[in-house]
């Protein structure tokens, strides 16, 4: 499959939780951030290294922390460098280009009641407020038009 908007041949998808997150940078007015994610299947554990960018980077930023379940989509890209002692390296990273929190911890999930507000993170209306807006942005940069339902929509 080719990604259209990229030009890249390879999608990658991961729902798994965060097992650690980078310090939020700014270079050159492009905001980035590296994170990890952490899936297990029995006894096999898979790491993901990450990197999202401007207003994805600030939600992981703000939102995530270590045990936080999200999925990611996006494509895969290798760096290459050479270290202080001349060796050269090679790092494989998932490029995040969708970005969705599924919940924070183990323990905000209630199993016995499967509910919507098993999900509740319980934040504040203004941090709420400020997700809304970061969201709105997003899907305003990646070309989502937001529009309010109509009274015909709405049967």
């Amino acid at each position: 499959m080719i990604d259209l908007f990229t030009g890249h041949r390879t999608k990658t998808e991961v729902q798994a939780r965060v097992g650690w997150i980078g310090e939020l940078m700014n270079k050159d007015g492009k905001y980035f951030i590296s994170f990890n994610l952490v899936s297990h299947i029995f006894k096999n554990v898979e790491w993901y290294s990450c990197i999202a960018y401007d207003e994805k980077a600030k939600l992981i930023d703000r939102f995530a922390q270590l045990g936080t379940e999200i999925f990611i989509g996006g494509y895969n890209r290798t760096d290459s460098w050479t270290d202080k002692d001349g060796v050269e390296k090679k790092k494989t990273n998932i490029v995040v280009r969708e970005l969705g929190f599924i919940a924070k911890t183990k323990s905000e999930l209630n199993y016995n009641d499967y509910e919507p507000k098993a999900f509740n993170h319980e934040m504040s209306e203004e941090d709420n407020q400020a997700a809304i807006e970061i969201a709105k942005k997003v899907l305003t940069v990646e070309g989502y038009v937001i529009t309010k339902p109509t009274e015909e929509s709405d049967k």
